[in-house]
C-alpha cells in the first residue's frame, strides 16, 4: 500500500512540474505591434516620406520634390492661352470670352474666320481652332500656369534657346507638339505678336 501511495505522489509531482514548464514556455511577451501608414493617407496621394517623422535628410528631400522647376529650357505647355485651349471649338470660346468685337472672314477661304477680342485674336477653320494670336499691345500673356510679358528677352529667359528660327521670328515647341512663334519685325527687330498653334494644321 505504501508503495502505491508513493508512486501516486511521484506521478502527481511530475504532473505539476510539467504544467509549470508549459506555463513558463507559453508565457512569452507579446510581439510589438507594427504600425503601418493609414490607408486613407496613402490613397490620397500623401508622400510616404511625410507619413513618418523623418530626419533632416528626409525633410530636405521633401522640399526638393515640392520645389518649382526652373523654367529656362524646361517645362513648356502652350495648350492653354489666356484661358482658351487650342482644342476649343467656337462654342467653347463663346462661353469663355463672349461675342467677339469683330469676326472677319478670310478673303480667299470663307471657312476661315478671325475672332477679335481685346488683347487676343482667335483664328478658326470651320469650327476648329487654328491659332491664337497675342499682339504686342496686350503686354502679357497667360501660358498654362505662367504669366509672361509679351517680350523677346522675357521669353528667352523663360524658355532658353529657341527650338526653331525663321526670317520673320523664332519659336518654341512643347512636349505635346504645340508651338509658340514670336513674330519679329524685320526692319526694327521688335516683337509684333506671339502666335500659338499646331504646326501640322497651321501655315
Amino acid at each position: 500500500m505504501r508503495t502505491i501511495i508513493g508512486v501516486a505522489a511521484a506521478c502527481t509531482l511530475l504532473l505539476f512540474a510539467g504544467l509549470g514548464l508549459t506555463l513558463k514556455f507559453d508565457s512569452r511577451p507579446a510581439a510589438p505591434e507594427v504600425q503601418s501608414a493609414p490607408v486613407g493617407a496613402i490613397n490620397s496621394g500623401t508622400p510616404l516620406l511625410e507619413l513618418s517623422a523623418g530626419s533632416g535628410e528626409q525633410e530636405a528631400e521633401n522640399a526638393f520634390f515640392k520645389a518649382e522647376p526652373h523654367l529656362a529650357g524646361g517645362k513648356r505647355d502652350f495648350g492653354m492661352i489666356n484661358g482658351v485651349s487650342l482644342s476649343d471649338g467656337k462654342a467653347d470660346v463663346m462661353r469663355k470670352l463672349g461675342l467677339p468685337a469683330a469676326a472677319p472672314a478670310d478673303e480667299q477661304l470663307s471657312s476661315r474666320t478671325s475672332w477679335i477680342y481685346p488683347g487676343i485674336t482667335i483664328g478658326f477653320d470651320g469650327d476648329q481652332l487654328n491659332y491664337i494670336l497675342i499682339p504686342k499691345e496686350a503686354g502679357e500673356v497667360k501660358v498654362g500656369g505662367l504669366t509672361l510679358p509679351v517680350d523677346i528677352e522675357a521669353w528667352k529667359n523663360a524658355f532658353g534657346k529657341p527650338d526653331f528660327e525663321a526670317e520673320d521670328g523664332f519659336g518654341y515647341v512643347d512636349a505635346n507638339g504645340m508651338a509658340a512663334k514670336l513674330f519679329v519685325d524685320g526692319s526694327s527687330g521688335k516683337l509684333t505678336s506671339i502666335d500659338f498653334f499646331w504646326p501640322m494644321t497651321s501655315e
